[in-house]
């Protein structure tokens, strides 16, 4: 679907979600009615159609105004909040109405289970908001609204004017204007011909407009600002009495003469008659300022003193943003709405106004650079990985890459240019200036130091370069075998097994549209090179940050470099004894779904070891660790996983991967398997095995030779697949390089772990953990440690989970350190879309001083180079993402707006003017909550308000009941559904709308497509679903880090910008306050990000993790031998090397991360050491049932016996659970007292 109909699509929406939110929303046939007048006699099925006067206005039919709408609306002053909802819940209209139609009981079947799961889990779940909520009894209805602006009467000699009018966004330059309304009351008398009539009441929309046909407004001069002490009062009685403007002019010291802060007010004075309230509220209110003549004069808006907060640093993040986003200014402030201006980055504007449905455009960010060749003509920059793998004769590939870096030096000193519609450096600002263009010039510097060094005559930059050449070929297959579709087996009329479909086997040799590097992934892996082969490198020890948009190709970029570190120490012989890489996310579906893609990348690596001389007969393996929900932890575990999916293929399925990596058969049970046997027990049909089919795909039970007991590998059923077996796995070809279970990794480390950052708790657990690490029984290296580690999403890493990472960190590192002179760190890479004041995070995680931002800024938001605002060919921007804000106090309550903006969106969604292709970015809402508590009240909704209120909408507009949707599909992405669930509700959320069949009357059954998905925090990373384009935001996220990275899910393809509705609460003061600056906040996103919080050696996280860490290093570096279960005699003797090697550790990684705790931290330490020698525990501890007498550890948040006394710590084995949890237990013991009693 071209880009144009979907922003024609999402303009649609929009002016549907702005109509039924504020109005007006005039449908149906037009019909002759006068205001004050008898509405006439109809029928039931008349009364039904709807209708709209003969100018045009709308009439409302169903609920009287001020319950059909819910922002705009201006209430007398006075009326209480609690008494107008009272008054809203009584039907006006009360009498017989005629009968809805019948739904399918299908869709209320589903709904109310899903609703009844939401409500079981989440009635005992604490809300997790950290929102206040105000109560809003004897609150009053809005009955004003205003807006301040900064303005300078030398620029505008003659004054200003006020309008009454209402305007909103549709897109970026979109505009919809509109008079302010009221509704005079009517009534009509439905009834059946020849029966009993009842009255119903109507109102008719009438414009506030004067004589002229002009918005009414009121105008002030210059002088009277100028001169005003007291505010200015200007009443509009002559249009609609009642109505007072209000304007209060202010100076302050550090204005100009002649500058003013106006607020400008709109008040509802009009006396109040309950009985006609709907006639005495203004609807669709708004203000808009203007000069009387055209100058631009009115000014940024003045925000609050800053820079002498700042840090002294130039390049304190405060100072970099204030630079970076100096042309994103804001003009005017909202009062109970928003407020806006005209043009995107103006540096002064004519006018302001309020806006009660805010929008924003986010510029889309374009990370495929054009740049200018040597014949002036824009080109595209593609860096071929098949030409840096040595494939294409003719060219290596190195003239791109020189023409990439040449581009980037002549932006770098463009930097210094002036450049046209760019406000100029502030003399204040010129030294963080000319730190930002120094960080340019030594990222290029580093990336020709990384060509350089592939270039240099050693033996080290010769096994760089052909560890270079294989990772890009490696890549490349990658990126040619990337498929999203699954290969299904079905029985052969001749026998065997067909997949469909076939199986393809691309030529990496051969020029296709896939197969390129980003300008950004090849400039950091370029720069990187060097601090991986070189360990001596000053560059070692600097934490390389990717800072990249959401959907930028960041993951690749680290991809590519693991694949060349792997490939190094193996061409060059550096036997490591553990893992080569580590890396680590935070969420459980990040890991997953980066561990099937990273599983592609290994099985090229495999497949190009098979095939290249020099790269050894061990394969090249991918190992993923993570908790016992995810995957199985032992052999045993996964041999019962494997048998439950044989005899029930509904079981838990824990072994991740869905399909091959390499050629997309289908992994898990297999639906036809089922369906045979359960034909073959009735007698009918072959049995799976029969047929050729085995009961579960790609999964098979295996003996390993060397006395361990069996363990489960993954295996292709299509034999002729490079790495699969066929149906019977007679042929002895070795399993897909891919381990899962913990034993298997412990016993032959892969090449690359992936795990969550919360596994490495278990350090203190699993003494076999060690060899990971490269270490062996006797607590030495018995090869190299790893020397990379990776840490996706680093901005999840904050808060209590940051604090007990950042303590674990003390081990890991010294895990990962090499014996000998130097003590040689692992190279840190990090990647993150969203981060504030990276340095001091980084230095609380990792104890590292020096940070690298790649790509570094230039002087302007959005211009790195590497990425920018994506234009067209004209200059102009490109269309992004749109967000609106919806703040709708006249429902009183935000469930009541869920509830309408849901149906609403949805609704419009199916009804639109368009084809299938257009229809299904739109088809699916995603619906985003901050609480499960929340979560389930609006899977509440989905049964009842939501699918109800689509048969209000439906009436309002006459569209045939055929074309209601019916919401078979709500689905659920939450921390709560099981492990092997989420990939499947992923691909569910991948089914493209398609209409089933040719019909006559338009009808949505037999949709597969997901309705609406209600999510949690599950999805802020990892979910890239590039037909999502619809998303509903409940409530501001606690975060603005949280707020971009969820509301990045939907609008990932180019062509689909995506709509983002953000509901706010109307009694949440954080909520409202972000709403009234909605474009403040908005085109400033990313600098509005807040800095996280690591505190790894506090005393709440010390008291938690510091014996978690001794215990660790003792069960990781002592003998294997003597620290596997017993954990006495005491191993911790005064001036034992073991001893003096943790005690430095510890005290080391203090005094680099937290100098002032150093000594309550080693008094700590001290204390903990005469716990363990004094109790002399027979155990360290395990998670079955509490053994008699007390181990050195015990879970945290398990129950302690008495008989311990205190003689065991609780120890977490998982940093993710910091806080212990309480649960009910229904016991029998008040019966047994009942019983005794009697």
């Amino acid at each position: 679907m071209p880009l144009t109909e979907n922003l024609a699509n999402r303009n649609w929406l929009t002016s549907r979600l702005r109509a039924e939110i504020v109005g007006p929303d005039p449908a149906g046939e037009p019909r002759e009615i006068v205001p004050g007048g008898d509405a006439g006699k109809f029928s039931w099925e008349e009364f039904r159609k709807p209708k709209k006067q003969k100018n045009g206005e709308e009439i409302v039919w169903q609920d009287p105004p001020a319950k059909r709408y819910g922002a705009g609306i201006l209430y007398p002053v006075g009326v209480v909040e609690e008494a107008e909802q009272a008054r809203s819940g009584d039907d006006v209209n009360a009498g017989p109405d005629a009968a809805q139609p019948p739904e399918s009981r299908e869709a209320d079947d589903k709904l109310e289970r899903l609703a009844e799961k939401n409500a079981s889990k989440s009635s005992g779940l604490p809300d997790d908001s950290e929102d206040y909520n105000v109560t809003l009894a004897n609150a009053f209805r809005p009955s004003a609204i205003g807006i301040s602006f900064l303005a300078d009467l030398d620029c505008e000699k003659n004054g200003m004017r006020v309008e009454l009018v209402s305007i909103g966004r549709l897109g970026n330059e979109d505009l919809q204007e509109i008079p302010v309304g009221t509704y005079r009351q009517t009534s009509a008398m439905v009834g059946d011909p020849g029966g009993v009539q009842y009255p119903r009441s109507v109102w008719l929309r009438v414009p506030l407009l004067d004589d002229q046909k002009r918005y009414p407004h009121i105008e002030v001069s210059s002088a009277d600002l100028l001169e005003a002490r007291e505010p200015i009062r200007k009443t509009i009685d002559s249009i609609w009495p009642g109505l007072e403007m209000i304007l209060v002019s202010r100076r302050y010291p550090r204005f100009a003469a002649n500058q003013r802060l106006i607020t400008v007010s709109l008040i509802n004075r009009r006396a109040l008659d309950a009985g006609k309230l709907d006639e005495q509220c203004l609807f669709q209110s708004g203000i808009r300022v203007r000069g009387l003549s055209e100058s631009a004069w009115i000014q940024p808006y003045p925000e609050a003193e800053l820079s002498q907060l700042e840090a002294p640093d130039p390049l304190s993040d405060e100072r970099v943003n204030r630079l970076l986003y100096r042309q994103y200014q804001t003009y005017a402030i909202g009062h109970g709405c928003a407020a806006d201006w005209p043009g995107n980055m103006p540096s002064t504007v004519s006018q302001v106004w309020t806006d009660v449905m805010p929008a924003f455009e986010a510029p889309a960010t374009n990370a495929d650079l054009m740049i200018t060749g040597p014949d002036g003509a824009k080109h595209p920059v593609a860096i071929s990985m098949r030409k840096l793998a040595g494939l294409d004769r003719s060219d290596d590939g190195w003239e791109e890459v020189g023409a990439l870096l040449t581009a980037y030096e002549n932006w770098i000193e463009s930097l210094r240019l002036p450049r046209p519609g760019i406000p100029g450096v502030m003399a204040d600002m010129l030294q963080t200036a000319e730190g930002l263009i120094a960080r340019c010039e030594d990222c290029l510097g580093r990336i020709r130091d990384g060509i350089a060094f592939l270039r240099e005559d050693s033996e080290t930059s010769r096994f760089a370069r052909e560890a270079f050449r294989l990772a890009n070929h490696a890549m490349l297959i990658a990126q040619l075998r990337t498929t999203r579709e699954v290969r299904i087996p079905s029985p052969a009329l001749e026998g065997g097994i067909t997949w469909t479909p076939a199986i393809t086997n691309p030529d990496p040799s051969v020029a296709t549209t896939k197969g390129y590097w980003r300008a950004f992934q090849i400039g950091f892996i370029l720069m990187s090179l060097r601090a991986i082969a070189q360990p001596e490198s000053d560059h070692r020890d600097i934490v390389d940050l990717i800072w990249f948009p959401t959907g930028g190709g960041k993951t690749e970029a680290y991809l590519g470099l693991t694949a060349f570190t792997i490939l190094f120490n193996r061409i060059s012989g550096r036997q490591t004894g553990g893992a080569d890489v580590l890396m680590r996310y935070t969420l459980r579906l990040l890991t997953a779904q980066q561990f099937q893609r990273a599983s592609l990348l290994f099985c090229s690596m495999e497949h190009l070891r098979r095939n290249t001389a020099g790269l050894g007969d061990k394969p090249f393996r991918i190992g993923l660790w993570v908790g016992g929900s995810a995957s199985p932890n032992s052999r045993k575990e996964a041999v019962q996983a494997l048998e439950s999916l044989q005899s029930d293929p509904e079981s838990e399925n824990p072994f991740v991967l869905l399909k091959c990596p390499w050629c997309g058969a289908k992994f898990g049970p297999s639906g036809e398997v089922s369906d045979s046997r359960r034909r073959g027990r009735r007698g009918g049909g072959m049995q799976g095995r029969e047929a050729g089919i085995p009961s579960v795909l790609g999964y098979r039970r295996y003996t390993p030779t060397n006395q361990h007991p069996p363990t489960v590998v993954f295996s292709c059923n299509d034999p002729a697949c490079e790495f699969g077996t066929g149906s019977t796995f007679q042929r002895a070809k070795p399993p897909l390089p891919i381990v899962i279970i913990d034993e298997d990794l412990f016993d032959d480390p892969p090449n690359l772990i992936i795990g969550t950052v919360d596994k490495f708790a278990m350090l203190a657990w699993k003494p076999q953990a060690r060899r990971m690490f490269g270490i062996g029984d006797n607590g030495k290296h018995a090869g190299l440690p790893p020397s990379l580690i990776i840490q996706d999403e680093l901005h999840l890493i904050s808060g209590p989970l940051g604090s007990m990472v950042g303590a674990y960190e003390t081990v890991i590192e010294s895990l990962c350190r090499r014996d000998g002179v130097g003590h040689i760190k692992p190279k840190i890479i990090a990647s993150t879309a969203t981060i504030s004041r990276a340095h001091e995070q980084i230095k609380h995680l990792y104890a590292r001083n020096d940070v690298f931002l790649f790509p570094p800024s230039g002087l302007e938001a959005g211009d790195s180079f590497f990425a920018c605002e994506a234009r067209n060919e004209d200059g102009s921007l490109k269309p992004g993402r749109l967000y609106l804000g919806v703040l709708a106090p006249s429902h009183g309550s935000l469930q009541t707006t869920e509830a309408r903006v849901f149906a609403c969106l949805m609704q419009h969604a199916a009804t639109m003017l368009t084809d299938d292709d257009g229809r299904d970015p739109w088809w699916t809402l995603l619906c985003f909550f901050n609480s499960l508590r929340e979560l389930g009240s609006a899977a509440s909704l989905f049964v009842a308000d939501t699918r109800d209120y689509l048969r209000v909408i439906l009436d309002r507009h006459g569209i045939h009941y055929a074309t209601i949707r019916k919401l078979f599909e709500v689905s659920e992405l939450t921390s709560r559904i099981r492990s092997d669930q989420v990939p499947k509700e992923l691909e569910r959320l991948e089914k493209p709308f398609v209409t089933p069949s040719p019909r006559g009357e338009k009808s949505f059954e037999g949709i597969d497509a997901v309705d609406a998905c209600l999510a949690s925090n599950i999805i802020e990373v990892g979910v890239d679903v590039s037909r999502l384009a619809l998303m509903a935001i409940v409530g501001q996220p606690k975060t603005t880090s949280q707020y971009i990275q969820v509301s990045s899910r939907v609008g990932r393809d180019p062509e689909k910008p995506g709509l983002v509705v953000v509901l706010y609460g109307q009694s949440k003061p954080r909520d409202r306050s972000h709403y009234e600056r909605f474009r403040p906040y908005h085109q400033r996103l990313y600098a509005q990000v807040e800095p996280t919080s690591v505190t790894p050696f506090s005393p709440p996280a010390v008291e938690r993790a510091l014996h978690g860490i001794l215990v660790a290093a003792v069960r990781q570096l002592g003998l294997l031998a003597t620290v596997s279960s017993a954990a006495r005699p005491f191993p911790l003797d005064a001036g034992t090397p073991l001893r003096d090697m943790i005690e430095m550790m510890i005290e080391e990684r203090v005094s680099l991360v937290a100098p002032v705790e150093r000594d309550s931290v080693m008094i700590r330490l001290q204390r903990r050491l005469d716990e363990w020698r004094v109790w002399q525990p027979s155990e360290y501890g395990g998670f079955g049932a509490a053994p008699q007498d007390p181990p050195l550890l015990h879970p945290a948040g398990s129950s302690e016996p008495p008989q311990w006394n205190g003689r065991s710590w609780p120890t977490m084995s998982s940093l993710r659970d910091v806080d212990a949890s309480c649960e009910a237990d229904v016991t029998g013991f008040f019966n047994q007292l009942q019983e005794e009693q009697s």
